[in-house]
């Protein structure tokens, strides 16, 4: 059954013109920018989190919060680094309850896996599971247990399982990954940060390339997504020359974290490119790089 929904999802994105080419690759060194993933090395800096089956992280701006999602523990949890970024530095504050709403970690299709909390104020977070997402307002800023629910999207006409998402900085388009289809979903909001005005923009398709991606994350410019494949235990480098539209998508390169993270699902840059973080889902650890 879920091969046959699978089919008939591509065949609709297909006629639609949602999907189109598999995404072209550009030779890494072609690249100007002066970013090289390649030369990324692991401080051996790492958290082991609170959290079981962790799944998708964020930060604060500044460094000082960092938040970690669990499966299995259907929660957010918040943490407050004593040196902004150095992940070894963070101590475990409170938690938010995930379950209320999107369901037990024991609803395979109902568990949370996505997180995204606002960066110009704190004030709303989002929570994803395969196929739905739901907005929460935080009455304390950054803080997730003041977090209510306030809004919901169902994105299962387009989606199959996605695994983890993410905003254009003014709240105009939102992206979901998906490992079943392949893809990155492209939506646009024509109300700025409201996901129930979301509407299928653009399908980019990495079939060819991913085998289970579950983190997606673009760079402050629009000009770089990055995402995060279980399966290859790679980060994977897409360049995207029209910043935050993934019609201009082209695939770069990958970047290998097998030696510390057996199950790798989660990623987070730091805005300046300088710094990521990894959550190995089977030791609840986040690696710092």
């Amino acid at each position: 059954q879920e091969r046959i929904k699978l089919e008939q999802i591509r065949e609709s994105l297909i006629q639609q013109g949602f999907l189109q080419q598999s995404v072209q690759t550009v030779d890494p060194e072609a690249q100007t920018s002066g970013f090289v993933l390649s030369e990324a090395w692991y401080t051996k800096k790492r958290l082991r989190s609170r959290t079981l089956s962790s799944r998708s992280t964020d930060f604060s701006p500044d460094g000082r919060r960092f938040y970690i999602l669990g499966r299995d523990t259907e929660n957010v949890a918040e943490y407050h680094l004593d040196d902004p970024w150095q992940i070894d530095t963070a101590e475990y504050v409170r938690d938010f309850s995930t379950s209320g709403e999107i369901g037990t970690a024991s609803q395979e299709e109902e568990a949370s896996h996505g997180l995204y909390v606002r960066k110009t104020d704190g004030r709303r977070m989002w929570v994803l599971n395969r196929t739905e997402i739901w907005e929460y307002t935080l009455s304390d800023p950054w803080n997730v247990s003041s977090a209510t629910q306030t809004g919901y999207q169902d994105l299962s006409d387009d989606v199959v399982r996605g695994h983890d998402m993410d905003f254009k900085p003014d709240g105009s388009v939102l992206y979901v990954d998906d490992r079943i289809l392949g893809v990155v979903h492209q939506f646009e909001l024509s109300s700025d940060w409201d996901v129930e005005t979301a509407s299928l923009d653009y399908v980019f398709d990495i079939s060819d390339i991913q085998e289970a991606v579950r983190g997606t994350q673009f760079s402050p410019d629009g000009k770089k997504m990055f995402m995060m494949d279980t399966r290859r235990q790679e980060v994977l480098e897409f360049n995207v020359s029209t910043p935050y539209d993934l019609r201009s998508g082209s695939f770069v390169g990958t970047f290998g974290v097998a030696s510390e993270a057996a199950s790798p699902e989660g990623l987070t840059f730091k805005p300046d490119l300088t710094t990521f973080y990894v959550t190995s889902n089977g030791d609840n650890i986040v690696h710092q790089y």
